[in-house]
């Protein structure tokens, strides 16, 4: 397991302009909604790092989730993004283009495509590798692009998110992480009762990686209030302002298409 030993003792600033987030309501749909609010003056150039989301090449009726929604919604408020997703598409289980892509989505909106081997079956060593693979491409592409204002990276993948966090870290670039799944927690749940132990002892290192991942970021968020608390007890640390619950959202026409 490729691990990252590197102590996270980075704290940054929030860039001037407008911000992401504020710390006035947490916990409630009116704050998630104000948590999107865009305020104050000048755009920023913005990162958002996912893996296995659906993107708009992937077919006509296709509904993005988390991120793109979000990445769409910064675009059009004048934000210029940068959406680093992975080329294989963990739903079909196929490649979108066989290699690091770079394409423009909208104006203000580009997709850079991470390309890994790829896996046929969710619980697999070939998954692992696809997420080192994907995480070291990162950290070949990240380097050479304009440096952004500030990154907003999902967790999981471990890997990728321990990538923008080793990225983000020495450059002083505020870095919030979007706690999804409680990976590595609930690998160990896959295994019989009997096994579990050892595989808690095999996973061992992810946790140590989850770790140091989470206590680098300068905000967390979270679907969930206890996901959110499970993500700080790993960070070892207190609830910050920066810190906040957003449930999941929806596109309106959508919903409304479907009545």
């Amino acid at each position: 397991v490729w691990i990252w030993t590197k102590k996270p003792r980075c704290r940054r600033k929030w860039p001037k302009g407008r911000s992401l987030t504020t710390s006035s309501s947490l916990d409630s749909l009116e704050g998630a909604r104000r948590q999107r609010q865009i305020v104050n003056s000048r755009p920023l150039q913005v990162w958002l790092v996912t893996a296995g989301e659906p993107s708009p090449g992937d077919g006509e009726s296709v509904r993005l989730y988390r991120t793109g929604m979000l990445a769409h919604h910064l675009a059009k408020t004048g934000h210029r993004v940068v959406w680093w997703q992975t080329d294989f598409d963990h739903h079909r289980k196929i490649h979108r283009f066989g290699k690091n892509t770079e394409l423009a989505l909208a104006s203000g909106l580009t997709q850079r495509v991470l390309h890994g081997r790829g896996y046929s079956r969710h619980v697999s060593l070939a998954r692992l590798r696809d997420h080192r693979d994907v995480a070291n491409a990162f950290d070949l592409l990240a380097p050479e692009s304009p440096k952004p204002d500030v990154i907003v990276a999902a967790y999981p993948t471990i890997e990728l998110a321990a990538a923008c966090a080793r990225f983000a870290c020495p450059r002083k670039i505020p870095l919030a992480i979007d706690i999804r799944d409680l990976w590595p927690d609930s690998f160990a749940e896959i295994f019989p009762s009997i096994l579990r132990p050892v595989a808690r002892l095999v996973l061992a290192p992810y946790q140590g990686l989850a770790r140091r991942t989470l206590a680098s970021a300068d905000a967390l968020f979270s679907i969930t209030g206890p996901m959110l608390d499970w993500a700080l007890a790993k960070a070892g640390r207190a609830r910050r302002p920066t810190d906040a619950v957003i449930p999941f959202g929806y596109e309106p026409n959508l919903d409304e298409a479907g009545r």
